[in-house]
């Protein structure tokens, strides 16, 4: 079937995808080796992109759906006793400068980002976290003189091994799952805006070679090839970046948000459940933290109460990218977990999404290596003493979600 007739109730989206994810106007344009800001038109970049540049229009200039088949699988999540819960982060790589100029991408041992994530595991023992890692990440020119950066990103490099060794650390103990977040976070193929949408004009073979290059650093890093997520959000409006990760076997892709990747030119994909899309799970992010408290507690509500997918994101990046982890949104982090906590109690489940991609996939997790552990909090040990019961009826928890509809009325502070 095709986009106009996927079985997605778009009315039972609503409220979420009337949810105004920031896509700026405003573009970076390089003229003579200066950057330039300058306000262009949906329709006049479509002209610049198919007549001048001759690229393919990416799904957030398309002035139509993509063609597609899509599939919502929500049934098993109608059918469990919780409500997934996932905090997914993007940009992980071994960058880490301090001082004026400095840039933190997780890429210390003990300090900055990397220690704050490591506190925010230890305070919250069931949270499980996805980071997106860029394989070889590339600085703008400007960032690189700022930053006074001198080496190689390349997550493989020995010169980084202890680093990874930090985070893989964490895989082992099932507290975090390592996804791919592209190749180098930059496009060449089109110079005059959008620089950060790694795959937003790329040809299919352009995608093909792009993806096998990130593949090829993240074995010789010895991580799994599990999930996947464009950097910048936007793809190619063909979706061949879809069918690319299909036939490279990876289990799902987290590319959409209300508005954008997946949903870049209108509501392709549902923004709370996965969607099977040309073969492949897609799994929505539907929380930001730029977002007020009220406003994220309301989406998380109604996300609950239609047995969804809680799914929060984060940016490992500078004061001024969305939704970057600040000291300020750290702190605010951490007081929205205790009130989903206090709230929801056992109705959230923390999952990585490969769990959740697993879960609705129907499919087994297999490990190169035996987990860390498996007390009560691995999903592993979760899912052998509480077995899913196919076919319950989805209003078995009415009374459950009911009991949350009321406000918060009291806050509780975690023993220091």
């Amino acid at each position: 079937m095709n986009h106009g007739a996927h079985d997605i109730d778009i009315d039972t989206d609503h409220d979420l995808s009337e949810m105004d994810y920031a896509n700026t106007s405003i573009d970076e344009l390089t003229s003579s080796g200066h950057t330039i800001r300058a306000r262009i038109r949906p329709p006049v970049k479509r002209w610049l992109l198919s007549k001048v540049l001759k690229r393919p229009i990416p799904t957030s200039l398309s002035d139509r759906l993509p063609t597609a088949q899509v599939k919502v699988l929500n049934e098993d999540l109608k059918s469990v006793d919780s409500v997934y819960l996932n905090l997914n982060i993007d940009d992980l790589c071994p960058l880490y400068i301090e001082g004026e100029g400095g840039i933190d991408l997780g890429g210390g041992i003990g300090v900055g980002l990397s220690e704050a994530v490591r506190r925010l595991l230890d305070n919250f023992p069931k949270l499980r976290l996805t980071l997106f890692a860029i394989p070889s990440c590339e600085l703008w020119a400007r960032q690189r003189k700022k930053s006074g950066l001198r080496y190689s990103l390349d997550i493989s490099l020995p010169m980084h091994r202890m680093w990874l060794d930090d985070y893989k650390d964490l895989v082992r103990r099932e507290r975090i799952e390592i996804g791919l977040h592209g190749f180098c976070h930059v496009q060449y193929e089109n110079r005059w805006f959008s620089r950060h949408t790694e795959f937003a004009f790329k040809t299919e073979a352009q995608t093909a070679a792009v993806i096998a290059q990130g593949m090829r650093v993240f074995r010789a890093a010895g991580l799994d090839l599990t999930g996947f997520r464009q950097p910048g959000w936007d793809i190619n409006s063909d979706l061949s970046l879809i069918d690319v990760l299909r036939e490279n076997h990876f289990l799902y892709v987290a590319g959409s948000s209300p508005n954008a990747g997946l949903n870049g030119s209108g509501p392709l994909v549902s923004n709370i459940y996965p969607t099977l899309v040309n073969g492949l799970i897609n799994i929505p992010q539907n929380v930001e933290l730029d977002w007020s408290d009220t406003r994220i507690d309301e989406a998380i509500q109604q996300i609950v109460q239609r047995c969804g997918i809680v799914s929060i994101k984060a940016h490992m990046a500078s004061p001024g990218t969305p939704n970057a982890l600040s000291q300020q949104k750290i702190e605010k982090l951490g007081n929205l977990l205790l009130r989903i906590e206090v709230r929801y109690g056992s109705l959230i489940r923390h999952a990585t999404l490969e769990t959740i991609a697993a879960f609705v996939a129907r499919k087994p997790i297999i490990r190169d290596y035996e987990p860390a552990s498996m007390n009560c909090d691995s999903e592993e040990a979760h899912a052998a003493q509480h077995p899913t019961v196919l076919g319950r009826e989805s209003g078995s928890r009415a009374d459950d979600l009911a009991s949350c509809g009321s406000p918060l009325k009291s806050h509780t502070k975690r023993p220091t």
